[in-house]
């Protein structure tokens, strides 16, 4: 029996947007969700964000703009929203894993921020050569790198190794004065174990166009 998976990522904050993903996802048939990240910062409401993928035990790791927010560090460094995130949302901000591990369907999936080892260095679907991705695979001992960070939507297939996948952000109503985050409003879907990968629209679970590249 196939597994869809839900992969969400660069929530930032915004609850009805992650809502709306989450509605979309169960109606294209998802059974199991994961999280890569930056689930705060631009968006209205971290706590609630935080608290949504907590009811739900949502496997999530740990982006950039998650560890400047318990730091201080970086552009989260010293902002009000920060400041303002209750002490039990930067616990579980500072607890996040760096990465997740899994097999689905016999399938190997490793999930990570920007890609394995940072998460500030992420990957240029357009530019990235297939001997800059073969070490993630040697390294990772998966099938599947799922990634965030960018806001681009990609595939990418290193054949006889495995593809590394993006969904962009579920963010899609950045807070006023947000420093113009791209918002692409969408969430991706991993059929496991065919690895079919396809990004949808959170508000109608519509399939959108994304790069895909054979390296």
């Amino acid at each position: 029996m196939p597994t869809r998976l839900a992969i969400f990522s660069d929530v930032h904050g915004d609850l009805h947007a992650l809502d709306l993903a989450l509605a979309s996802a169960r109606k294209l048939g998802c059974t199991r969700f994961l999280c890569a990240g930056d689930v705060v910062d631009f968006g209205l409401f971290p706590d609630e964000v935080i608290a949504r993928l907590r009811e739900l035990d949502i496997p999530t790791v740990r982006g950039n703009h998650d560890r400047w927010a318990v730091t201080g560090q970086g552009e989260a460094g010293g902002s009000s929203w920060a400041a303002d995130l209750s002490s039990d949302s930067k616990r579980w901000l500072r607890e996040l894993p760096e990465r997740w591990t899994g097999t689905i369907g016999g399938v190997r999936v490793l999930m990570t921020h920007a890609r394995p080892g940072s998460d500030m260095h992420g990957i240029d679907a357009e530019g990235i050569t297939a001997d800059e991705v073969r070490p993630m695979f040697a390294k990772a001992g998966a099938d599947v790198v799922v990634v965030g960070h960018t806001h681009e939507p990609f595939e990418l297939v290193l054949p006889a190794w495995g593809s590394v996948v993006n969904p962009a952000a579920v963010l899609r109503d950045p807070a006023p004065g947000a420093e113009n985050p791209p918002a692409t409003g969408t969430f991706g879907v991993l059929e496991l174990p065919s690895r079919r990968f396809t990004v949808h629209r959170v508000g109608d679970g519509a399939e959108v166009e994304i790069r895909r590249r054979k390296l």
